[in-house]
């Protein structure tokens, strides 16, 4: 500090972060404002900015901030940019290893989401914009397997949507339609063969179950609204009903 300064005022915060600071110089009064864009202004004459004013100006713009566990364990790493996430931002488990890396813009979700269990195995990979899903969307189990894959659109389920068996094969094929089951849907065993099928027109169709092997209904169930909603018939191999429950939204309401 120069001879003769006073001690900096911070006039205004914006975001927990001073806005404007003012130091003051000697008798002749000389005074520098500084703001996060950069010297505003700069009243009578001054030659030299004090180094820690453009420390402070830097470092209130972007840094990382870190927490940790009791034991001194890195506990997150993020991005912090006008009092805001901002940018990549890294959470881990007290093992130190990574459980979350994540982009922000402006304390929302925004970009690349990617989640990871304990043993450092990728379990989910979304992408996010506006703090919502939008796009893509992957699913994988705890052995690191893809098992679902799907789309969203402003953070609802929406487009083509997969499920797999652990060898790779598909097990389920079908779509949404902003929230609802939509077109046709395919069920498929591990070895791929056919063991479903079900049209949808905007979550209200038919359900149907083949007996392993054959092309001979095993059931067959109404939905509506995505919701089971009338009988679900149980056929035998002869293609005799073996039992029906009634569905009413979802919930069982007699069975014969």
């Amino acid at each position: 500090m120069a001879l003769g300064a006073s001690i900096g005022i911070i006039y205004k915060y914006l975001n927990a972060l001073p806005l404007r600071v003012q130091q003051r110089y000697g008798n002749q009064n000389e005074k520098i404002h500084i703001f996060e864009t950069g010297i505003q202004k700069l009243m009578k004459s001054l030659k030299i900015l004090p180094v820690v004013f453009i420390f402070i100006f830097l470092s209130s713009c972007t840094r990382v901030v870190k927490e940790t566990y009791p034991d001194g364990t890195v506990k997150s790493e993020v991005m912090v940019k006008n009092g805001m996430k901002n940018g990549e931002a890294k959470y881990y488990y007290p093992s130190g290893m990574i459980e979350l890396r994540v982009n922000y813009t402006d304390d929302k979700l925004d970009g690349t989401y990617e989640k990871f269990n304990a043993k450092g195995i990728r379990t989910e990979l979304t992408n996010y914009r506006n703090g919502k899903k939008e796009g893509g969307s992957k699913s994988f189990s705890d052995d690191g397997w893809l098992y679902m894959a799907a789309n969203f659109t402003n953070d609802t389920i929406n487009g083509v949507y997969y499920e797999y068996h652990e060898n790779g094969q598909v097990k389920v094929s079908g779509s949404y339609n902003h929230g609802l089951y939509d077109g046709k849907w395919e069920y498929f065993d591990a070895g791929g063969v056919k063991v479903g099928y079900a049209d949808f027109n905007n979550g209200t169709g038919k359900q149907v179950a083949l007996h392993f092997g054959s092309k001979r209904i095993k059931t067959e169930v109404n939905y509506v609204n995505n919701e089971k909603d009338g009988p679900e018939i149980w056929y035998d191999q002869d293609g005799s009903i073996e039992k029906t429950i009634v569905y009413s939204k979802g919930k069982v309401v007699s069975s014969k």
